[in-house]
Formats: C-alpha cells, sequence, structure tokens
C-alpha cells in the first residue's frame, strides 16, 4: 500500500518520471518547491519531498493530578489577617471549610461563646461574597468579645469548683463530663494535618483553653 506522501508525489508528477520540475511542484506548491529542494539543483527528489511532511503536534503534556500533590509547607494565618486569603485562587474552599468547621463547633462550646462563634461566621459568609468593608473591625471586636467570655467562663470555673469544694459532702463529679468535652471530641474526629485542618485547630483552642 502506497503512503500517503508517495501517492501525493506521484499525483504531482504529471510526466511520470519520478522526479518533479519547478512546474510540476509549482502548479500545486508553489513556493515550497525551493523549501523542499534541499540541493538546490532544480529538482525535487523523493527523498526531498518526503521531507516536507507536516511534523507530527507534540501531544499535550499531561494535566498534573492535583489530588496527588503534597504541600511542602503547612502554613496557618490567623483570621484577622484576612487579606491574605482574600488574595489566594482558593479563597472560596478555605473559606467553606473555615465556615463548616465553625458551624460544627458552635453546638460544642458553652453557650457564652455561642454568639462569638456565630459573629465569626458572619463575617466568614461577608468574606465568601468578597465584602472585606469593616472586616478588621468586626474581626477586631469579636477577639475582644471572646475575651471578655473566656475570663467570665474562668470565673464561672472557679466558682463552680469553689462550690463543688465547700458546699458538697463528697466529690459530685457533676461536671466531669463537661470538663473532658474537648478531649471527647478529640477522640471522635480523625486527626488531620493539613494547613487548613492545623488553623482550625488552632482556632478551636481559642476558645477552649
Amino acid at each position: 500500500m502506497l503512503s500517503s506522501r508517495t501517492k501525493a508525489f506521484k499525483a504531482l508528477d504529471t510526466d511520470g518520471n519520478n522526479l518533479l520540475s519547478f512546474e510540476e511542484w509549482a502548479a500545486a506548491t508553489g513556493d515550497r518547491f525551493a523549501a523542499a529542494d534541499a540541493n538546490k539543483d532544480g529538482k525535487v527528489t523523493p527523498p526531498e519531498f518526503a521531507a516536507t511532511a507536516p511534523k507530527p503536534k507534540p501531544k499535550p503534556a499531561p494535566k498534573p493530578d492535583l489530588s496527588k500533590i503534597v504541600p511542602l509547607v503547612n502554613v496557618s494565618s490567623p483570621i484577622e489577617e484576612f487579606q491574605w486569603i482574600m488574595g489566594r485562587g482558593d479563597r472560596q474552599t478555605i473559606l467553606a471549610k473555615v465556615e463548616t468547621q465553625l458551624s460544627a463547633l458552635e453546638p460544642r462550646v458553652g453557650i457564652l461563646f455561642r454568639p462569638v462563634i456565630i459573629g465569626y461566621k458572619m463575617v466568614i459568609a461577608d468574606l465568601k461574597e468578597g465584602k472585606t468593608k469593616d472586616a478588621a473591625h468586626k474581626l477586631k471586636s469579636l477577639s475582644e468579645t471572646l475575651e471578655n467570655v473566656r475570663s467570665v467562663s474562668n470565673e464561672i470555673r472557679t466558682h463552680v469548683d469553689w462550690y463543688q469544694a465547700s458546699h458538697s459532702a463528697a466529690y459530685s463529679g457533676l461536671f466531669d463530663d463537661y470538663l473532658k468535652l474537648p478531649e471527647t471530641i478529640s477522640n471522635e474526629v480523625p486527626k488531620r494535618s493539613d494547613p487548613i485542618s492545623n488553623y482550625l485547630d488552632a482556632l478551636e483552642k481559642e476558645f477552649v483553653r
């Protein structure tokens, strides 16, 4: 079976002498003759003609499997530095994960902390929509509120400890489950080490320490 280039050569070789003259070539190909005539003898031989075959297009490089890319460095950033997150191409993914984790944390924290969690969720929702106006002020206010709530929570814990020690004939253990709640949650949820999880772990410590 003749190759496509051999068939094309014979179609151009109108006098059948197995050589292409300029006129034969030019009738169909014009200025490609000079490029094909490597030795410039006014004739194109079969090997010279074969060399004019179109070069195959290089195959596109395979797309990397993003699921197998392991981050070289784990980086965490406090939410107060939200501008760093807003400058990333994957900010929607990051913010969505933070929002999900805050929703999971909300029913598990003490009732005093829940308004703070809700406040953070509202800021995250704004950031997801690209609304950064007043975000820094809101986050600063939430941070101050968190410190106040933490102080009140510690005072309540101290009072509970005092009351139990001074008013109970024997140790009741009524608050054991509450005090062990962080450990219980840790055992229920598998430990993860990706950058987002590391950041969320650090955020959770801010609420429960």
